[in-house]
């Protein structure tokens, strides 16, 4: 599924509400298995035939050390040979957007912050989008910053 959030493409792959127990997984056992292979599944196809070789994939807030959702989807970008720069979108602010509303979340920015300069343009990856409010809201730093955002991708929306 595609949607336009201000002037930028979103791709989704699949309803949140299709995902919700397999995101929430994260802190089982087997949690980072499970979101690999739908990752795996849903990337596959997708990136198949664009010609990204002169662009690069940031994952939004990302740990790749720790379990993040993001991480692994941009794990698997890496896979299929799309040049990835971990660790350059984060979060200053650690407020929490899970169950909250639009107003709440144009109210709590993430204060997000460029860790070290971009040089290609850019495709966002996110887990999931609600309102969009946190794509647009690193769409922005990275304008700021002289980055050229492509479009965004995200594993489920809401």
């Amino acid at each position: 599924m595609t949607r336009k959030v201000g002037d930028l493409d979103v791709i989704s792959f699949y309803k949140y509400e299709e995902l919700q127990k397999i995101l929430r997984y994260k802190y089982e056992k087997f949690g980072d298995k499970i979101l690999k292979d739908i990752s795996k599944l849903s990337l596959k196809e997708f990136f198949k035939n664009l010609d990204l070789s002169r662009c690069a994939v940031v994952p939004i807030d990302d740990n790749p050390t720790d379990f993040s959702h993001t991480a692994i989807l941009a794990k698997e970008c890496k896979r299929r040979g799309i040049k990835v720069l971990y660790n350059r979108l984060k979060a200053s602010s650690f407020v929490k957007y899970a169950g909250k509303d639009l107003k709440f979340r144009q109210s709590n920015p993430k204060e997000f912050v460029l860790t070290k300069e971009i040089a290609e343009d850019v495709i966002l990856v996110d887990d999931i989008i609600t309102t969009g409010t946190t794509l647009l809201e690193a769409k922005k730093v990275l304008e700021k910053n002289s980055v050229h955002t492509l479009f965004a991708v995200t594993l489920a929306y809401s």
